[in-house]
């Protein structure tokens, strides 16, 4: 987009209005929020998370690029009796599911979606349940 008095290397994003046509704002206002008022886009300024920056710390590893490991939660020792499916430093534990049809299903519940639930069992396979077949919920152990 050509603009008169900014370089012709200048990176534009425009937004909307409600009543026609549209503003821009370009690079240099990148970090900025462009929220829409009364239908027309406005700058209300820095980022209010990452303070304009664009950059925000990783909650996994604080910005080190290292993560402590999920089965032995940085003691770099694992009891036997643990599994990375079920061990104490797990954050969701694994749950055994009753339905209605009499099977029974133990695993993590990774999502709960509407109608629906999504678990995934020892053996790494994803299932998906209906929340209607489901007899009862309850902790592993």
């Amino acid at each position: 987009m050509q603009v008169a008095g900014h370089s012709a290397d200048d990176v534009w994003q425009k937004f909307p209005k409600s009543s026609g046509g549209w503003e821009a704002w370009n690079q240099n206002h990148v970090g900025e929020v462009i929220e829409v008022k009364n239908g027309v886009p406005v700058n209300v300024g820095k980022c209010p998370v990452c303070s304009g920056s664009t950059r925000v710390q990783c909650p996994t590893c604080f910005g080190t690029g290292k993560a402590v490991c999920n089965l032995c939660g940085g003691k770099k020792m694992i009891p036997d009796s643990w599994t990375e499916f079920d061990n104490p430093t797990q954050k969701v534990k694994p749950t055994t599911i009753q339905l209605t049809d009499g099977r029974s299903l133990v695993g993590r519940i990774q999502m709960r979606l509407g109608s629906k639930i999504y678990v995934r069992t020892e053996d790494g396979k994803q299932v998906e349940v209906n929340t209607g077949e489901i007899v009862s919920e309850k902790p592993v152990r």
